[in-house]
C-alpha cells in the first residue's frame, strides 16, 4: 500500500489489488483483504469517511448498536466472499462486538493517552466496553457480572456497573479490568 493506506483502498487499480492475494494472518486471507478494501472503498464513495457514517448513522439512530448493525450490513453491501463475514462481528448475533467496541471508543473518548477522541457526535457514555478474555474474567471475579462469556449482554452488563462508578465515561473502567487481567492471569 506504499505507506499510504487510505490512497490505496480509494484508487488502487485491480492489478495492485490482486498483488493482496498473497496476504495471510490467521484465518485472513488475500481475498479477505481484497474484499475488505472494496467494501471500505464502498463506504468511502458513499459516505465520504467512516467518520461520516458513522456520526450520520449515529445521529439517526442514538444507538451504538443500531450503527453497529447498520455498518456490518452497509460493509457487506457490494459482492463479496461469503467466508470474509466471519472476520467481522455481528451484534445482531449477540456478538460483544470487541473489536468495532474498541474501535469507537479509540474514535470517541477524549481525554485519554491512547483514544483520538475525534467524533465529538457521540458521548462516551454511550460507548460498550471492548469485552475480551480479560476484562470478562476481571468482571466476573469482582462480580460486576454473573457470567464469563463473551457476548452482547455480558457486555452491556459490565458497561452499566462500570457505569454506577463512571456515569460520563463507562469505558474508563476498561483499562483497569485489561491491566488487572493481564496481570492475573
Amino acid at each position: 500500500m506504499d505507506n499510504a493506506p487510505a490512497d490505496f483502498v480509494k484508487n488502487a487499480s485491480e492489478e495492485e489489488l490482486r498483488k493482496l492475494t498473497v496476504c495471510v494472518h490467521r484465518t485472513f486471507n488475500g481475498e479477505d483483504l481484497i474484499a475488505y478494501v472494496r467494501a471500505l472503498r464502498s463506504l468511502f464513495r458513499r459516505y465520504g469517511s467512516l467518520g461520516e457514517f458513522f456520526e450520520g448513522r449515529y445521529a439517526a439512530t442514538g444507538s451504538i448498536p443500531s450503527v453497529l448493525s447498520d455498518f456490518r450490513r452497509e460493509f457487506f453491501a457490494e459482492p463479496h466472499p461469503i467466508r470474509s463475514e466471519k472476520h467481522l462481528s455481528s451484534i445482531d448475533k449477540g456478538s460483544a462486538c470487541k473489536r468495532l467496541n474498541m474501535f469507537l471508543r479509540w474514535m470517541i473518548r477524549r481525554d485519554s493517552e491512547v483514544d483520538f477522541g475525534i467524533w465529538r457526535n457521540f458521548s462516551p457514555c454511550e460507548l460498550i466496553i471492548p469485552l475480551d478474555t480479560h476484562v470478562s474474567e476481571m468482571a466476573f471475579r469482582l462480580g460486576l457480572t454473573r457470567s464469563k462469556s463473551y457476548t452482547l449482554n455480558n457486555a452491556r452488563t459490565i458497561t452499566a456497573a462500570l457505569a454506577e462508578v463512571f456515569p460520563e465515561d463507562p469505558c474508563l473502567g476498561d483499562f483497569a479490568l485489561f491491566g488487572y487481567g493481564i496481570n492475573e492471569l
